[in-house]
């Protein structure tokens, strides 16, 4: 377990420091994520962020099913999901964007509901590049990433 939320990353090891994570505990897959993370946790935008768990929020694709890397929820009451990937074939990937489009449809069924009393869903693709760009900076990412 590491408290160093911008040291060296290191896979396997649980996180912990995050003000603003739902969990004392957070586990990374990549350096990116963990950076995500830290900047979720440090940008004035950003209510509280959830690393999900493999099964905590599955979406069906036609390659089965997926889980998105995060969900960030802003001050003014906006959820986003959150995928985090590496620049390396991010958005060239056909599978990256089938994911997208699965959870860019789950986010607009959702959004459909009238049970959510105007709490609205979005998608971001996050990628490294895109993080480091953004310098801590919820609006930049959005920005920068695709939506």
């Amino acid at each position: 377990m590491t408290a160093d939320v911008a040291g060296a990353f290191r896979r396997g090891v649980g996180h912990t420091g995050f003000a603003k994570s739902l969990y004392a505990q957070d586990w990374f897959d990549s350096s990116p994520e963990r950076d995500l993370a830290a900047l979720l946790d440090s940008s004035a935008e950003i209510s509280y962020w959830v690393r999900l768990l493999r099964g905590d929020l599955e979406l069906a694709w036609e390659g089965g099913r997926y889980n998105p890397d995060f969900v960030a929820v802003e001050a003014d009451g906006a959820h986003w999901l959150v995928e985090v990937k590496s620049d390396k074939g991010a958005r060239d990937s056909e599978e990256v964007g089938k994911k997208r489009v699965a959870a860019q449809r789950w986010a607009n069924v959702v959004n459909a509901s009238p049970k959510l009393n105007g709490v609205r869903w979005r998608y971001l693709l996050a990628r490294e590049r895109d993080i480091a760009q953004a310098k801590g900076s919820w609006t930049a990412l959005v920005g920068l990433g695709v939506a």
